[in-house]
This record gives structure tokens, C-alpha cells and sequence, in this order.
């Protein structure tokens, strides 16, 4: 039962109904169960059994990403959440380069290669505040 919940995302009722032939649960049996350290060792094995199985699948890759980011993006436009429905559309434009990220701004765009290594040097301890200077006049 702890493979069905983790591989379809089911409750532990849904999963005894979804066997073959079916359990039927009541409410406090499945508390009862899901309650016991021995239920939850078994549930998180299966999970991260499932998780290095996704890890370890040849099909896993950008495209599957991208086609599935592209799903959850339809799937949030059906519900009607259009801000989640934009920031998902945003995420997929990144990925798929249509837009650049954040611009980054060079401070040391004009500095010469003899005091960009003076101030290396500097922070570093090596070089003394006056021998800085003197590589900023030559």
C-alpha cells in the first residue's frame, strides 16, 4: 500500500481501495495505521525508493522539465490562479532563454588590469595602502 500512495499520491484508504480485491478502511484504522512508527519507516523507504528511480530514469531531462513546468502552467490557467499561472509562464521563459535574468552591473568595468590586481593584492594583506595608490597612477 505504501507504493500506491507514494507512486499515484493517494491516501492510505485509497490505496486499500485501489488493491486487488479491495480493502475497505475505516476511518480510525487508517489512523490507527498511518499513526505507527513502523507504517511511517516503510512509507519514507518507499519514497525515497520512488525518488532515486525518478533520479536514475534516462528520460528524465530538460525537456521532460520544461514539458511538464508547460502542464503545470496549463493546469493553473484551467483553475483560474493567473498569478501562479503567470510566475509558472516567467519560470519557463527563463529556462527556455527567451528572457535574461537579472542584469549585472561591472564596477570594475574601467578599472585597469594593474589595479584590479593592486586591490586583489590589497585584500589579500599583501600590499600596503600606498603601493595601491602608486598602481592607480601608472
Amino acid at each position: 500500500m505504501a507504493e500506491l500512495m507514494v507512486r499515484n499520491g493517494l491516501s492510505l484508504r485509497g490505496a486499500a481501495q485501489a488493491l486487488d480485491p479491495p480493502v475497505v478502511l475505516t476511518a480510525d484504522d487508517a489512523l490507527s495505521l498511518q499513526n505507527r512508527k513502523s507504517f511511517q519507516n516503510i512509507l519514507w523507504a518507499e519514497r525515497h525508493k520512488f525518488y532515486r528511480q525518478l533520479d536514475e530514469d534516462p528520460a528524465r531531462d530538460r525537456k521532460a522539465a520544461v514539458g511538464m513546468l508547460w502542464l503545470a502552467a496549463h493546469k493553473l490557467a484551467e483553475a483560474g490562479s493567473w498569478e501562479k499561472t503567470a510566475d509558472a509562464i516567467f519560470k519557463l521563459a527563463r529556462i527556455e532563454n527567451w528572457i535574461q535574468g537579472e542584469q549585472q552591473v561591472n564596477v570594475f568595468s574601467e578599472l585597469k588590469p594593474k589595479e584590479i590586481a593592486a586591490l586583489k593584492a590589497r585584500i589579500k594583506g599583501v600590499q600596503a595602502p600606498e603601493e595601491l595608490e602608486s598602481a592607480g597612477e601608472a
